[in-house]
Formats: C-alpha cells, sequence, structure tokens
C-alpha cells in the first residue's frame, strides 16, 4: 500500500493499473493489491480513469486521498473543515461523506 501511495504522489498522471499489478511480487500480492485498489476508490481516495475504449486503465489522485492516507493522525482539523477544503480543491465533485448524526 505504501507503494502504491508513493507512486502516486509522485505522478501527476497517475499510473497506469497494469503497471502496478505486473509490480506485485507473487499471484497472492496481485490479489491483494486489487482488493485494495477498490477499497481504495470506495473511500474515494483514488479514481480510475480510461480515456478510450479498451485502452489503459490509469490510477490517479482523488479529493480523499491524503485524509484517508493520513489516517487521521496529522489532521489538525475537524472533518468538517477537511472536507470543505477538499471540495474546495476539487469543485463539482461533490462530497458523499456526511459525519454521523448520533
Amino acid at each position: 500500500m505504501e507503494l502504491l501511495r508513493q507512486q502516486l504522489v509522485t505522478a501527476d498522471e497517475g499510473i497506469q493499473l497494469i503497471t502496478f499489478f505486473e509490480s506485485c511480487a507473487s499471484r497472492h500480492a496481485m490479489i491483494v493489491a486489487l482488493l485494495a485498489v477498490l477499497e481504495l476508490v470506495r473511500l474515494q481516495a483514488i479514481v480510475l480513469t480510461q480515456q478510450e475504449q479498451f485502452g489503459d486503465i490509469r490510477l490517479r489522485k482523488h479529493k480523499m486521498f491524503d485524509v484517508v492516507f493520513a489516517g487521521g493522525e496529522s489532521l489538525n482539523e475537524t472533518p468538517q473543515e477537511t472536507l470543505r477544503e477538499i471540495d474546495d480543491q476539487y469543485p463539482g465533485a461533490g462530497s458523499t461523506w456526511s459525519p454521523r448524526r448520533e
């Protein structure tokens, strides 16, 4: 997971999904990597894009990337403040996350 994070941080245009999977050491590692990618998509940390039919699929950072990888340890703001900043950074993307109401 750290390898994927490092690759995405340094790549402005994202990385090719196939290249990421080919870098896995074993079939088991590739399956775990696929599950991790799907979870990161669900958390809105990354987005999968494809420019043309049957073209390369690319992984790119999404609006929650920094929040997800911070793990809440280095965040000094409330989740609402963080989400407002993220929404400002990515206008038109909308936020699907909302705080639990108890």
